[in-house]
């Protein structure tokens, strides 16, 4: 039943390295409710800017965000023209939400980051 017992060793280090290698996978899930209102404010900050509020959808934007896009007047120039050409929101919907595997995935890197797919439909112009 048993490996002969000069190959146990090997066997509970097989083991030890599958739970190394699986058990951050498992282990890195935020608890529902932070999933739930993170979406709910990425949500909200959609339809302000599907309903034309770019200066509020920058306003209560987070910091990060503010770093990586440019400032306010071309935020709110650059996100009319986008908008304009991809005509208006008809759907959009949670799909799923996905953890990083990795921290080097994630920029900056944080202990609780995730992301969420949230893919829309547009009617064109």
């Amino acid at each position: 039943m048993f490996p002969p017992r000069k190959y146990r060793i090997h066997a509970f280090l097989i083991l030890i390295s599958l739970v190394i290698i699986f058990y951050p996978q498992f282990s890195r899930k935020p608890d529902q409710q932070r999933i739930d209102d993170s979406t709910v404010v990425a949500m909200s900050f959609l339809e302000q800017v599907d309903s034309g509020q770019y200066d509020q959808s920058w306003q209560g934007a987070a910091d990060y965000l503010k770093e990586q896009v440019p400032p306010l007047n071309d935020w709110t120039t650059k996100l009319k023209a986008v908008r304009t050409a991809a005509g208006k929101n008809l759907e959009r919907r949670k799909r799923k939400i996905s953890i990083p595997k990795s921290k080097r995935m994630v920029s900056p890197p944080r202990e609780n980051t995730w992301s969420i797919s949230l893919p829309q439909s547009l009617r064109i112009k």
